[in-house]
């Protein structure tokens, strides 16, 4: 998967990967990426939750959210 600045992501965005399990890959992983957009992140504290939008694309993929201590 090769990610190409200023195609699939603009300076400012977050580049998200999910890696889930897939007995049909030679690996048995597959690996999915996803974008929050930069622009919808107007200042540190203001614009749509990152953590919220990276969980939902997490859980729209199969894979559960990993707890953090």
């Amino acid at each position: 998967m090769v990610f190409k600045n200023g195609q699939d992501f603009q300076c400012g965005d977050t580049v998200v990967l999910g890696v889930v399990d897939d007995p049909n890959s030679g690996y048995g992983i597959k690996v999915v990426g996803g974008r929050v957009n930069g622009s919808t992140q107007t200042g540190p504290f203001s614009g749509p939750d990152t953590f919220q939008i990276v969980q939902a694309l997490l859980i729209a993929n199969g894979t559960p959210p990993i707890p953090v201590p």
